[in-house]
């Protein structure tokens, strides 16, 4: 896993695109990955991810418990 790899991620997020649990498979048809890696790469970006970068253009919204 490199950043080219997360780069890819963000910016797929940022398009709105697709569904992120379904970035696995543009990972495989991009990078020319197995399902297995494509799938590590991505948990590896959504750990990291998670709680840390918000969506470039989407404001914040209050949270509630």
């Amino acid at each position: 896993m490199t950043k080219k790899h997360f780069t890819f991620l963000d910016k797929l997020r940022a398009s709105g695109r697709v569904n992120m649990y379904a970035a696995g498979a543009e990972l495989e048809a991009k990078f020319g990955l197995t399902r297995d890696e494509a799938r590590n790469i991505l948990i590896a970006w959504m750990e990291q991810v998670q709680f840390v970068k918000p969506i470039p253009g989407r404001k914040r919204g209050k949270q509630t418990r």
